[in-house]
């Protein structure tokens, strides 16, 4: 997955298909990008029908998403249907609903899909515009403090005016792009490329609230509590991975195990692709049983690797004694 896009995916598994209630609505809501997203969905009218849908958003103010939008019918024997549509969400729409309410027959549901009367809904979105919900940022890196600066970042046109001294502090890259012999480690102003700026100001609020200035240090920590969240973690491990910069690092995986609600297939993934053995040792140890193994293996995830496999397997081997 691309860092520099926005997009997620929410996945919920149907346990069982026939016992569903006719026209009852059911949902799953989770929080990406600042923005809450249900996914709706009900046996209606001899049909499945899913909806992705924006609710209780403000109509006050203007705000825009645009959205390529993917649904995903998976059953465990790996039988798929998939439908893709580009969409928008904005302020001035009352309903802020995007989906069919004819996906597939219900027969064809329970022949196909609903294998043992189980099937997995995917809704992969990949935020191609997003307007009106810029937070504020923690801390200043703009021309105000371009006084107390030695060196100018640039990313996407936004500069950040900074101290060499405190980045190669905590980043080895930046410690050897400053210090080396490299054209930039002359210049005063550096183009980033491969990055989002908000991303950035992310990644150099956490490494700023780890500071202590005049014993200040507790207060920025309390305030950087508020501004890391489900939506920025991601991002800032992403720069933390790139830049070498193990307190932040540190921070976003102890975030992960203590406060994120991602589920634990997000978790998972991160503590993949970023070596958070902490994190990973702790989503093992939660498996309890073959469904939860279940929703991790229908993920597929690109960073599983070796040992993780194994470790699973050894898990199936031990539920299967056990039964």
């Amino acid at each position: 997955m691309d860092q520099t896009t926005k997009e997620f995916v929410i996945r919920h598994v149907i346990e069982d298909v026939p016992k569903m209630v006719e026209d009852e609505k059911y949902t799953v809501t989770e929080r990406h990008f600042g923005v809450p997203w249900t996914l709706e969905y009900c046996h209606f009218n001899r049909h499945l029908a899913c909806h992705l849908v924006l609710i209780n958003l403000e109509k006050s103010k203007e705000w825009i998403i645009k959205t390529e939008n993917n649904l995903k019918l998976i059953s465990v024997n790996g039988t798929m249907l998939s439908i893709k549509e580009n969409c928008k969400y904005d302020h001035r729409n009352m309903s802020n609903s995007w989906g069919w309410s004819d996906i597939v027959r219900w027969s064809t549901l329970e022949k196909y899909y609903a294998i043992d009367g189980k099937v997995t809904i995917e809704a992969h979105v990949v935020i191609k515009e997003m307007h009106g919900f810029e937070k504020e940022n923690l801390m200043k890196f703009d021309e105000s403090v371009a006084e107390l600066s030695d060196i100018v970042l640039i990313v996407n046109d936004r500069k950040f005016y900074l101290s060499k001294y405190f980045l190669a502090l905590r980043s080895s890259y930046f410690k050897t792009l400053f210090t080396g012999k490299f054209d930039e480690s002359e210049k005063s102003e550096i183009q980033l490329n491969g990055i989002e700026a908000d991303h950035f100001q992310n990644f150099l609020d956490l490494l700023h609230g780890e500071s202590s200035i005049d014993g200040s240090e507790l207060f920025l920590r309390e305030k950087f509590e508020v501004n890391i969240s489900d939506d920025t973690v991601t991002g800032i491990l992403h720069l933390a991975d790139m830049y070498d910069a193990p307190i932040a690092m540190r921070r976003s995986e102890e975030y992960l195990l203590e406060k994120s609600k991602k589920n634990t297939v997000q978790k998972l993934q991160l503590a993949l692709r970023y070596n958070l053995e902490h994190l990973k040792n702790k989503i093992l140890s939660e498996i309890t049983t073959i469904s939860d193994i279940e929703l991790i293996m229908t993920a597929n995830l690109p960073e599983m690797n070796a040992s993780t496999y194994q470790i699973l397997l050894q898990k199936c081997i031990a539920f299967a004694n056990k039964s």
